[in-house]
C-alpha cells in the first residue's frame, strides 16, 4: 500500500526540520580582521595587524578580501562531542592551526574542528574573505536560474562603497546520530519516489518509512531525541542492506569540481577558489576512503604548487593512494571553436607535460564538459596527443530548442577519419541523490548495449566539489535495490571498461555542434582578435628562431607567451562570457605577447650588415608570394637584386611597390630616394578595377557587381556589402546567444549619411572610402583591390555605441549550392545552407576560422577575415557577423572602437583548385621588414599547393626542429619537402613530438603521403 498523505507529509517534514536538531549553536566567535588588496600566505597574514571587529560593522571595497582571525578554546562541557565552526562572511577558505582545512561557500558551510573534543583544546582559526565585485552575488544567482533578462543589469559597485557586513562566527556541536538518520530517510525517500507504486520494494520502503514516522520526535529533549534517532535508524537498517540482483546497470560515480578559471570573477580569485576546492576534497577524503575526485587543469594544479605547497603535498600524497584522479588532457578546458589546430595542440602539449612531470600520469583523457560545441578537427587531433577518450556534457543541454543529440557512448568521427571514444551526459555540476542517479540512468541512449554510464558529481562552476551529503549517498547507494548501483570509479576506468566489455556500435560524424550560445563566436571583438594575433605572432617567432638557429635560445620566453595564450582560450574566456575585468587582463596580457614575439621576431631576422638603403623581407608562409608593401618612409624606388625597378604607385605621403619572397623564405631590395609624381585620382564613379576583376558600387557604398574579366562571369546577385543591424536581446544568455528569430528584428537604418570618396586607382591599389552612421555608431571602411588580384579588401573601422544591438554585414551571390564551407582546424567543414530539417535550420549560425564560402563546380564566392568567427548562410546570401553587445555579464561588451579586415574573393574554377586558403592565410599574417641585406633564400618549398607547413618550433627536449603540416582541401595527396639547408634525419612523430618512423632523406629533400585533412608532425635533425 502507497504511503498515506499524511505520512508523506510526516516524512517531508521530518526531512525539513531534522537539520535544526543536527547543528546547535553553542557559542558566538568575534574576529579580528585586516583587509588588503594583495595575495598573501598565511605567514605574512598573521604578521599583519589587525583590528577586532564588531556585528553589523562594514567592510570590503571591491575586488579586496578580508582576512578574520579567531581562537577557539574548547570548555569542558564539549568534552567528546563533535565541535564546528561556521561563518556568515562571504566565501573563504579556512585555516585551522595553520593548516587548510577547506572553505566555506554556498555548499560547504561547516568546519569540523574535531569529532571528539578535549577540554582545553585550542583551535586558532583563520580565513581570507572575499568582499566581491561588480554585484558577483547577484550575478550568481541570476546566472544559475539559467535565464538573463535583458536590461537586468549586474549592479556595478562604487569602487569607494563597502560592500560586506561582519557577522561573527559560530561554535556548534553536531548530532553525528541525527545526521546519519537524515540521509538515511532521504535516501528511501527520494529512491521509494522512483519506483513503481506496485513493486514490493517500494511497499517494504514505504513500511519502514512509516516505523520512522512514528518513532521520531522532534519536540523531545536532546537524551530523548537521540534515542528515537537511533530506534530509527535500526528500523531502516534492513531496507538500506537489501542488494540488487544480476541485471541492474552501474554508475561510475567520480567527485568533480567544475571550476571556471575565469568568468564571473577573475583568476585572482580563482587562484583562492582552487586552494577552497581542493582542501574541501582532500577533507573528505580523509573520512572516506572510498571517495576518488577529479582534478582535470593542469593550470589550477600549478596555482596550488606554486602557493600552497603543504597543500600541494597532501594532493600528491592523495593521486599515489588513488583517492585523487589527475585527468583531462589540456592545460586548461579550452574552447573548441575559436583556437587555431596549433593552439589546440598546445594545450596538449603543456597541458599532458605538467600532468606527467609532476604525477607520472600519461593523460588519456579530454575532459570538457563545459565548452560550446565541439570542433571537427578533435578527434585527430587527441589521437595525434595520445588522448583515447572524450568527455562532454554541454551539448544536450538544449534549453533554447535544437535538435537533441542522439548518443550517449559512441565513436566521434573527425574530418579526417580519425575515431574516438566518446560520451556525453547532462550536467557537470550535480548531487548524488536516488533522483538524480535515475536521471542520468534514463539519460543513456545505448542501454541494451552499454549498461553503464559516467556520473560526474559536486558544485560547480565556482568550485566547491562534492560535500559529505553527496558521499552519505554514494555509500548508501553503492549497491541499493531498487536502484542503479553506484561505484565511485576514475573515468579512465569507466571508458576502458566500455572498451573491453561491451560493444559501441554508435558513430556521430563531423562537429559536435552546440545549438545554443551561437553568440559566444562574436561577443568581445577585441579579445578574439588578440587571439589571432598572438596565434600568428607565436607562429612566426619560432619559425625564424628554428629556422636561424636561435630556436633553443628563446624557448622558454616563447613557451610562456604560449602558456598566456592558452589560458585565455579558456571557455569562458574567448568565448566572450566573461565580467568586463577579464577582458581588461587579457587585453593587457595579448598586449604583452604581442610585444614579446615582435621583438623576438625582429631580434632573429635582424642582419648583420652595413648595407645601406637596403631592405630584406621574410615570408614565412610555405608559398611563394607576391605583395604590396609600403616603403620606409623617404623611399620612392625598390630594386630587385638584379637590378630591376619594381613598379611603385604613390598614393598622398606613402609610397606601395609590388615585391616577391620566396616560400618561407626571404628575399632583399634595394631602396632609392627618387621624385616620384602622386597618381592621379580618377573620381568619376565608385568602380574598382584591375587587370583580372571589375567591382561596382552603388551610392550606399554596396557592392552591386562582380565580374570575372576574362570568363565574364557576374557573382552578385543583390546588394552586398549591406550592413544590416539587429535587435539582440537574447531570452535566455545574453553574450552567449543569438536567438534564432534574430532576423525578424532587424532595426531600421537610414542611408542617407553616406559618403564615399576615391582615394587610390593607379595599377597597384585602387581604392574607396566609405564612411557610413548606422544607429548610433559609425563605421569607416577602405574597400582595395590590388594588382593581380580578385579580392576586395575591406579594412574597417567602427565606433560601437549599441546596446542589444547584432551588425551584420552580407553578401548576396548568385552561387548555386547547398552547402557553406567553412575553415575549421586543419581543414573545413561542410555545412548546410538551407534550412530543409531542424538539424539544417538549427546551423543558421557557424564558427569558420579565416574563410568561408560558397562553391559550384567550376566557381565560388569566398568571405576571408582576420578575426570574426560567426558566420551563417542561406542560400546564395553570405551573412558574416561583426560585432554584437551585450550587457551581460559584461555591462558594456565591445562598445568603443573596433578595427578589422574581412574580404571578398571570387574563383573561377573548382574549390580545390582556387587560392582561398592561401589568400586567407596571407590576409592573417604579415610580411616580417628589417633593414639590411641578405642572400635571397627559401628554407622550405612544398611541391603540394593544398598542403600546408602550418608550424616550425623548436623541439621540447633537443635542439631539432619540428615541423606540421596538413593537408588543407579533403584530398589524398603526394607532397615533396625540399629544404634549403642541410639536414642529417626526419622522423615522422606524434603531435607530442615523440618519434614514430624514420624517412628517407635525399639531398635535402623527402616524400610525404597524406590522407584528407591529415596533420603530420616532423621532427628535423639538422646536420
Amino acid at each position: 500500500m502507497a504511503l498515506k498523505e499524511a505520512y508523506i507529509r510526516k516524512i517531508e517534514y521530518l526531512i525539513d526540520n531534522i537539520p535544526k536538531r543536527i547543528f546547535e549553536t553553542v557559542g558566538t566567535i568575534p574576529f579580528s580582521a585586516f583587509f588588503t588588496y594583495e595575495k598573501l600566505p598565511l605567514s605574512r597574514a598573521k604578521e599583519m595587524p589587525r583590528e577586532v571587529v564588531s556585528i553589523g560593522q562594514k567592510w570590503g571595497y571591491k575586488w579586496q578580501y578580508g582576512w578574520f582571525f579567531a581562537q577557539i578554546i574548547v570548555s569542558p562541557e564539549f568534552e567528546g562531542k563533535q565541535i564546528c565552526f561556521s561563518a556568515k562572511l562571504g566565501e573563504c577558505i579556512v585555516y585551522v592551526n595553520d593548516e587548510i582545512v577547506g572553505a566555506i561557500d554556498k555548499k560547504h558551510k561547516q568546519i569540523v574542528l574535531s569529532k571528539s573534543a578535549k577540554a582545553g583544546e585550542v583551535f586558532d582559526v583563520a580565513m581570507e574573505v572575499y568582499a566581491g565585485h561588480d554585484g558577483l552575488e547577484n550575478c550568481l544567482d541570476v546566472i544559475h536560474r539559467r535565464i538573463i533578462i535583458p536590461g537586468e543589469n549586474i549592479a556595478e559597485f562604487p569602487d569607494d562603497e563597502l560592500q560586506k557586513t561582519v557577522e561573527y562566527g559560530s561554535l556548534t556541536v553536531m548530532n553525528e546520530d541525527a545526521f546519519m538518520c537524515l540521509m538515511d530517510i532521504k535516501t528511501l525517500y527520494d529512491l521509494r519516489n522512483n519506483l513503481d507504486d506496485n513493486s514490493l520494494r517500494k511497499a517494504q520502503i514505504d513500511k519502514s518509512l512509516k516505523k520512522v514516522c512514528d518513532i521520531i520526535d522532534l519536540e523531545l529533549e536532546d537524551e530523548g531525541f537521540c534515542g528515537s534517532i537511533i530506534q530509527a535508524r535500526e528500523c531502516m537498517r534492513d531496507v538500506l542492506s537489501c542488494k540488487n540482483g544480476d541485471t541492474v546497470p552501474t554508475v561510475y560515480a567520480i567527485g568533480h569540481s567544475h571550476l571556471d578559471l575565469e568568468w564571473l570573477w577573475t583568476k585572482k580569485e580563482t587562484r583562492r577558489k582552487i586552494a577552497r576546492t581542493i582542501g574541501n576534497q582532500l577533507k573528505l577524503i580523509e573520512n572516506n576512503e572510498n571517495y576518488i575526485y577529479l582534478q582535470s587543469q593542469p593550470w589550477l594544479l600549478n596555482v596550488v604548487k606554486n602557493e600552497y605547497p603543504d597543500l600541494y603535498n597532501n594532493v600528491k600524497e592523495a593521486i599515489k593512494s588513488g583517492n585523487v584522479i589527475v585527468e583531462g588532457g589540456m592545460w586548461v578546458e579550452a574552447d573548441t571553436n575559436i583556437p587555431s589546430g596549433e593552439s589546440l595542440i598546445r594545450q596538449f602539449l603543456v597541458g599532458k607535460t605538467f600532468f606527467k612531470n609532476e604525477f607520472g600520469v600519461e593523460s588519456k583523457l579530454l575532459w570538457l564538459p563545459d565548452i560550446f560545441g565541439c570542433s571537427a578537427a578533435l578527434p585527430q587531433i587527441m589521437a595525434g596527443c595520445g588522448i583515447e577518450y572524450f568527455f562532454n556534457a554541454k551539448i544536450t543541454w538544449l534549453y533554447d530548442g535544437g535538435e537533441l543529440f542522439p548518443h550517449s557512448n559512441f565513436m566521434w568521427q573527425g574530418i579526417d577519419g580519425t575515431r574516438v571514444l566518446s560520451f556525453i551526459t547532462q550536467e557537470y555540476a550535480t548531487e548524488m541523490t536516488p533522483s538524480k542517479v535515475f536521471e542520468k540512468w534514463n539519460m543513456n541512449k545505448e542501454k541494451e548495449n552499454v549498461p553503464i554510464i559516467l556520473y560526474p558529481f559536486g558544485y560547480g562552476d565556482g568550485g566547491g566539489g562534492a560535500t559529505r551529503e553527496d558521499i552519505e549517498y554514494l555509500n548508501r547507494e553503492n549497491n541499493l535495490e531498487g536502484m542503479p548501483k553506484v561505484i565511485c570509479k576514475s573515468p579512465i576506468q569507466f571508458f576502458e571498461d566500455v572498451k573491453n566489455k561491451y560493444e559501441v556500435n554508435e558513430e556521430f560524424v563531423g562537429e559536435l555542434y552546440y545549438a545554443a550560445h551561437r553568440g559566444s563566436y562574436t561577443s568581445q571583438a577585441k579579445t578574439k582578435k588578440l587571439n589571432r594575433q598572438c596565434e600568428f605572432a607565436l607562429r612566426d617567432a619560432e619559425i625564424w628562431t628554428s629556422l636561424l638557429g636561435k630556436g633553443s635560445e628563446y624557448k622558454d620566453e616563447i613557451d610562456k607567451a604560449w602558456k598566456v595564450v592558452l589560458f585565455n582560450q579558456f571557455h569562458d574566456i574567448i568565448p566572450g562570457t566573461s565580467i568586463t575585468q577579464v577582458y581588461l587582463d587579457a587585453e593587457k596580457e595579448y598586449a604583452d605577447v604581442l610585444k614579446t614575439t615582435k621583438n623576438i621576431s625582429n631580434t632573429a631576422i635582424k642582419l648583420n650588415t652595413d648595407t645601406d638603403n637596403y631592405i630584406t623581407l621574410f615570408n614565412s608562409l610555405s608559398w611563394d608570394r607576391t605583395s604590396v608593401i609600403k616603403l620606409p618612409r623617404g623611399y620612392s624606388s625598390i630594386y630587385d637584386s638584379d637590378g630591376n625597378k619594381m613598379q611603385t604607385q604613390k598614393i598622398k605621403d606613402c609610397v606601395f611597390a609590388e615585391v616577391f619572397i620566396p616560400a618561407v623564405g626571404n628575399n632583399s631590395y634595394r631602396l632609392e630616394k627618387e621624385n616620384l609624381k602622386e597618381e592621379t585620382v580618377k573620381t568619376e564613379n565608385y568602380i574598382l578595377e584591375n587587370n583580372i576583376i571589375i567591382a561596382k558600387f552603388n551610392e550606399f557604398g554596396e557592392l552591386c557587381s562582380m565580374i570575372d574579366k576574362e570568363t565574364g562571369m557576374e557573382f552578385i546577385k543583390g546588394s552586398s556589402n549591406k550592413f544590416r543591424l539587429f535587435k539582440d536581446a537574447p531570452l535566455f544568455f545574453d553574450a552567449w546567444d543569438i536567438d534564432d528569430f534574430y532576423e525578424k528584428q532587424e532595426v531600421m537604418t537610414e542611408n542617407n549619411e553616406i559618403t564615399i570618396d576615391r582615394v587610390a586607382s593607379g595599377d597597384l591599389i585602387s581604392c574607396l572610402v566609405i564612411k557610413r552612421q548606422i544607429g548610433k555608431s559609425q563605421i569607416i571602411q577602405k574597400a582595395i583591390l590590388r594588382k593581380d588580384e580578385k579580392q576586395i579588401d575591406f579594412e574597417t573601422d567602427v565606433d560601437w555605441n549599441e546596446t542589444h544591438k547584432l551588425l551584420k554585414v552580407e553578401f548576396d551571390t548568385n552561387i548555386n549550392t547547398n552547402e557553406l564551407i567553412s575553415e575549421t582546424q586543419f581543414g573545413y567543414i561542410e555545412r548546410p545552407n538551407h534550412k530543409s530539417t531542424k538539424y539544417d535550420a538549427d546551423r543558421f549560425e557557424v564558427c569558420q576560422h579565416k574563410w568561408s564560402a560558397l562553391s559550384e563546380s567550376n566557381r565560388g564566392f569566398a568571405v576571408l577575415n582576420d578575426s570574426k568567427y560567426g558566420i551563417g548562410a542561406d542560400g546564395g546570401r553570405i551573412s558574416l557577423t561583426l560585432l554584437k553587445s551585450a550587457t551581460e555579464p559584461a555591462l558594456s561588451a565591445d562598445k568603443g572602437k573596433q578595427k578589422f579586415t574581412y574580404s571578398v574573393m571570387l574563383f573561377t574554377e573548382s574549390f580545390a583548385e582556387s587560392n582561398v586558403i592561401r589568400k586567407a592565410y596571407e590576409l592573417n599574417c604579415g610580411i616580417n621588414i628589417t633593414e639590411g641585406k641578405a642572400e635571397k633564400k627559401s628554407f622550405a618549398n612544398i611541391d603540394c599547393k593544398n598542403v600546408i607547413l602550418d608550424t616550425i618550433k623548436c623541439a621540447e627536449n633537443s635542439s631539432d626542429m619540428i615541423f606540421r603540416l596538413y593537408e588543407s582541401k579533403n584530398m589524398s595527396s603526394d607532397a615533396i619537402v625540399n629544404l634549403g639547408f642541410k639536414i642529417k634525419e626526419v622522423y615522422i612523430t606524434d603531435m607530442l613530438e615523440n618519434n614514430i618512423k624514420s624517412i628517407e632523406v635525399n639531398n635535402n629533400k623527402f616524400r610525404l603521403k597524406f590522407r584528407p585533412f591529415e596533420v603530420k608532425t616532423l621532427r628535423i635533425v639538422r646536420s
